[in-house]
């Protein structure tokens, strides 16, 4: 949401030349708030990013590309910590693999810890 309708364009290029940078700062700022509303007492946090469902419209992919985003890459970077994204139950099924899914929930579970510790 943050990134998605203005692309590059509506990031200060002053602030943060280097848009890796601003990934960066942005999970780092999810991080910071998902642990203060864990130590409140918080124990079920949904976010929904509806703009990824944009990105099935031909035009909105077509605006992302002349943004200069891939549109094929940006679900890839928005989601990579969705634990949902990739396993979701649909009518055809997806094509993940048991290994790519043992995978994926490591990761998750280390940024879990990272983040949040040891239970």
């Amino acid at each position: 949401m943050l990134h998605f309708r203005g692309g590059r364009g509506a990031i200060s290029r002053d602030a943060y030349p280097d848009m890796e940078d601003f990934f960066a700062d942005v999970a780092t700022c999810y991080q910071d708030e998902i642990r203060a509303l864990g130590e409140t007492g918080c124990t079920y946090l949904q976010l929904d990013d509806t703009n990824l469902a944009y990105l099935c419209d031909p035009r909105m992919r077509e605006g992302a590309r002349q943004r200069g985003d891939d549109p094929d890459e940006l679900p890839r970077r928005y989601a990579r910590l969705s634990p949902q994204c990739g396993f979701s139950s649909t009518d055809h099924g997806n094509q993940v693999t048991q290994p790519d899914q043992e995978a994926k929930m490591r990761h998750f579970v280390a940024t879990a810890r990272e983040v949040w510790g040891e239970a």
